[in-house]
């Protein structure tokens, strides 16, 4: 990081004991505050923890000059009578301020031209490319679109129509420092632009008024100056329930079998049972420590993710407290936001989502908002989470460019015609048809299941033969989900069509088996030290969905490399010529390739067959050297 330049004379500065090394620290934290506005909001995992170190800098660096503050206020307090020290202190203020100015000037032309070379792509109406991740080998990139504006997170397969700003956008990664570009993204709404003249603004003298404007610049008062990132109070963290982290394993591992069977708790007679008080009161207490940790300055997540100024109190929310409602992957809140919210919703679920699921059963799962009740299925769980399940299924995305291209090559090989684009190809008939036939499949087997007549199928509209292939309708609204067997959705570049049934595996996965499984997938990182893993893969910003699915991949990888029988393979693969020739000399009893293996395993834990996590025994090692299939 270039260093910033300085004026006046030591003599100038010098003069007044203690103001040169506070007038450095204000550089120092006003190099971190410019390299960290121009990061983009929503950083891979690597590059935000870099910038979330340059902000915990930022704050030990703001209590330096804080405490240099009080120094000098005190001198000041001693010199209140002597001009010539007011004299001196103003003109070396000033100069520092012309400093700043000078500064933040110096990179704007260089911003201009970065925002003068924006391209506007007419393809699936995309304005820009903001931002690159990727979640369990599924790339998405985040965007603005032109004609709302609005800032979305896209699967790349979904976008391909917009390879040109793609693959620029990736250039742009691969070169120079690697940063994502400038642009809005994450919880800002300011361009650097703007950040740049509203700090160059307040060094002038202007003042922030309410709503966020800026009076017009005045003289600077004649006072010890104001740190650049002075650090934000520290909010205690939220008292959590001491619990028994074993008894909590058993009852999870308990109660998550009863629910395994989808289809038998979707479709068949017996209502989902309520959990035993005393294992939700465990639960929430469990839930109760995730938040304070998530929300625990000291833990960095606040930075990492770029909360908003005061983020924080959402950590105040209580068990059973409404959650503030959210959209996934969209721009104009912070992941943090988001994240947090998500764990706020999984938390009452532990109370909720039995109720909700047995609303959503009692009238088959449709979707349209309007056939429930009051505070009944998708109204209750929007209350109590701030998000709600898809009771529908996608059966054609025609946005996703690979999708048409494999129709194109079909339609090559059989002499049909081929498709421009994504837009022409998702109004086509041929477009509607293959819709229209993987909706036939999917309402019959769901027509089947539920055991419906032909007349509660029209009634709960899933009826094949109500569908017109030449007249698919189109969902203009939320309130438009459930109203035909088949609609088709287009909104900032997705054009998809869905099925009115949905993904039962997802519903009961979402609803009943995730608020169970994201506990595990806690305890379970928080066991290995690897908290930071869950709050990054395990709870995600997306719709409820995703955010099962997320969940439930993240416990296969740990029940996947974590279990006892993979640390025991993987010591003996690490040292294989050790264990050769102990393997020749050893006895009947294997005493010295025990020995080397519990020497090299030091007490590591791992996940037995029962799903507990435990230190790894002497018993485990002779077992599995006697009958390496054993179950451990």
């Amino acid at each position: 990081m270039a260093d910033l330049p300085r004026t006046g004379t030591d003599e100038t500065d010098d003069s007044i004991d203690g103001f040169p090394r506070m007038t450095e620290s204000l550089d120092v934290l006003l190099a971190l505050a410019s390299s960290y506005d121009d990061a983009p909001d929503d950083l891979p995992r690597e590059e935000s923890a870099g910038f979330g170190a340059l902000l915990e800098r930022c704050q030990e660096l703001g209590e330096e000059v804080q405490a240099e503050m009080a120094a000098i206020e005190k001198e000041m307090a001693e010199q209140a009578d002597d001009e010539a020290y007011w004299g001196r202190l103003y003109y070396a203020m000033d100069h520092r301020a012309e400093d700043w100015r000078d500064a933040c000037s110096e990179g704007e032309s260089k911003a201009e031209r970065e925002d003068a070379d924006d391209e506007n792509q007419e393809e699936l109406g995309i304005e820009r490319v903001l931002a690159k991740r990727q979640v369990h080998n599924v790339v998405y990139y985040q965007v603005r679109w032109r004609e709302h504006r609005a800032v979305t997170w896209e699967r790349a397969d979904d976008i391909m129509a917009a390879r040109n700003l793609l693959t620029a956008f990736d250039r742009h990664l691969r070169s120079g420092a690697g940063k994502q570009p400038p642009g809005p993204g994450g919880s800002t709404k300011m361009s650097r632009r703007e950040r740049r003249e509203r700090r160059e603004a307040k060094l002038a003298g202007a003042v922030e008024m309410e709503g966020g404007a800026l009076s017009p610049p005045r003289a600077a008062p004649v006072r010890a100056p104001v740190p650049v990132c002075a650090p934000a109070p520290v909010r205690a963290p939220q008292a959590s329930n001491s619990y028994d982290e074993a008894a909590v394993r058993q009852l999870i591992a308990q109660l998550d079998k009863s629910l395994l069977d989808a289809d038998k708790n979707c479709t068949g007679a017996a209502p989902v049972k309520d959990w035993p008080a005393a294992s939700m009161t465990a639960f929430t207490a469990v839930y109760n420590e995730i938040v304070a940790t998530f929300a625990d300055r000291a833990n960095g997540y606040l930075a990492k993710y770029h909360a908003e100024p005061g983020a924080e109190s959402l950590a105040d929310i209580q068990p059973g407290d409404a959650v503030p409602s959210y959209f996934a992957n969209t721009g104009g809140e912070s992941v943090w936001r988001r994240k947090m919210l998500s764990i706020l919703g999984l938390r009452n679920l532990v109370t909720y989502g039995r109720a909700v699921f047995r609303e959503m059963k009692a009238k088959r799962f449709v979707g349209n908002p309007a056939q429930y009740n009051g505070d009944e299925g998708p109204h209750k769980m929007k209350r109590v989470t701030g998000s709600v399940v898809d009771l529908d299924t996608t059966v054609l995305r025609c946005s996703d460019r690979l999708t048409m291209n494999a129709i194109n090559e079909w339609n090559l090989r059989t002499g049909q015609p081929t498709h421009s684009n994504t837009r022409d190809f998702a109004d086509s008939q041929q477009a509607r048809d293959i819709a229209a036939t993987a909706a036939t499949t999917l309402l019959e087997k769901f027509n089947s299941d539920f055991k419906f007549t032909k007349a509660q199928a029209a009634e709960r509209r899933t009826d094949p033969d109500a569908m017109d292939r030449a007249d698919i309708p189109m969902a203009c609204h939320n309130t438009d989900r459930g109203r035909w067997p088949l609609w088709r959705y287009r909104n900032c570049g997705v054009d998809s069509y869905h099925v009115n049934v949905p993904s039962l595996d997802d519903v009961n996965g979402a609803l009943l088996r995730a608020p169970l499984q994201c506990l595990k997938g806690y305890l379970t990182a928080k066991a290995c030290g690897e908290v930071d893993a869950f709050f990054e893969d395990c709870v995600v910003d997306s719709c409820f969905n995703m955010k099962w699915k997320a969940i439930e991949e993240f416990n296969a990888q740990y029940a996947r490399r974590g279990t006892i029988r993979q640390l025991l393979e993987e010591v003996q693969h690490a040292h294989q010529v050790e264990f050769a020739r102990i393997m020749d000399e050893d006895d009947d009893d294997n005493t010295q390739e025990v020995a080397a293996m519990l020497r090299h395993l030091r007490g590591k834990k791992g996940m037995a067959s029962t799903g507990a996590l435990r230190i790894i025994t002497e018993a485990d090692v002779r077992k599995w050297i006697a009958d390496p299939g054993a179950e451990l």
